[in-house]
């Protein structure tokens, strides 16, 4: 059986070596760039509010926002957060605590600094014994699948970015 002319000249062992060292140099260097890209863009962020009532109760929030954006582009991920309401009567006692450990999947679509998020999934991890309605209200203000939210993306002294909805106080995710 003989080899056509063309590919024999393709299989030429001057050529496929250099070829294959240069391939293998390539997916060695895309890999360690994107894994680079990756690790950048997985943010923690902490998070604390407090609402204050007028006969002097407090509602306190405190906790820790987590995003590990997927696939090349960071247009899919999930977003963890973990942290605690807490009730405080006037005097600033405990009455009620809260812990909240809940997860979201979400798609993103960008146009100039404007985020256009979708959210796929919510879900309670284990430990959550919080109320859906007031995690709604102060931790994730979208908690429904099919729920869009469009934040705004700030870049704060070309330094650390800023995101979120209006509802909420911004996320900062500064350099890992």
């Amino acid at each position: 059986m003989t080899v056509n002319p063309f590919f024999s000249g393709l299989i030429n062992r001057r050529v496929l070596l250099p070829l294959g060292v240069f391939l293998a140099c390539f997916v060695l260097i895309f890999r360690w760039q994107m894994g680079d890209s990756i690790k950048a863009a997985t943010c923690r962020s902490n998070f604390e509010l407090f609402e204050i009532a007028p006969q002097g109760s407090v509602v306190a929030v405190a906790g820790e926002y987590a995003i590990f954006p997927e696939g090349m582009f960071h247009l899919k991920g999930r977003t963890t957060y973990a942290g605690t309401i807490e009730f405080r009567n006037a005097a600033g006692l405990v009455t009620k605590q809260m812990p909240v450990s809940r997860e979201m999947e979400w798609k993103l679509s960008i146009r100039d600094n404007k985020l256009h998020w979708v959210l796929v999934s919510a879900s309670k991890r284990l430990g959550d014994h919080s109320d859906d309605a007031l995690v709604k209200q102060l931790i994730f203000p979208i908690s429904e699948p099919g729920e869009v939210n469009n934040s705004t993306l700030f870049l704060l002294e070309d330094k650390v970015m800023a995101a979120g909805p209006e509802s909420v106080p911004r996320m900062l995710c500064r350099e890992q």
